[in-house]
């Protein structure tokens, strides 16, 4: 029997790396689909945190400035990780169907959740 596959990490992954590669339209385009409680990786949840909370605060979301406040905030993510999602080079228009893919598997597992 195979496992159940609950996390896509690339997805997750696009999905942060466009936010810091595009800035706010692309968060807002985000954030109609998924919130920081979708993304299973601890780490990446930090970092889309932290690109919503710069967005609260009208400042710009890039690498310089997640970064900073990741660093301000004493959050465990080494620089050198969000420097490697920037530098993948995700297209923009393919942030919806990456959003929609972590957000599914967000609610499988808490589909499951329920029945533990």
């Amino acid at each position: 029997m195979e496992a159940l596959k609950l996390y896509s990490d690339e997805a997750e992954t696009a999905v942060v790396g466009t936010v810091l590669m595009y800035g706010a339209d692309k968060l807002e385009e985000a954030l109609e689909i998924v919130d920081a409680n979708d993304f299973y990786s601890p780490r990446l949840k930090a970092i889309f945190e932290a690109t919503c909370e710069l967005y609260k605060r009208n400042s710009p979301i890039d690498l310089v400035t997640v970064v900073d406040y990741l660093k301000n905030t004493n959050s465990n993510v080494d620089s050198s990780y969000i420097t490697e999602i920037c530098n993948f080079g995700f297209e923009a228009h393919n942030l919806k169907y990456y959003a929609e893919q972590v957000k599914q598997y967000s609610l499988k597992r808490k589909l499951l959740e329920t029945f533990d």
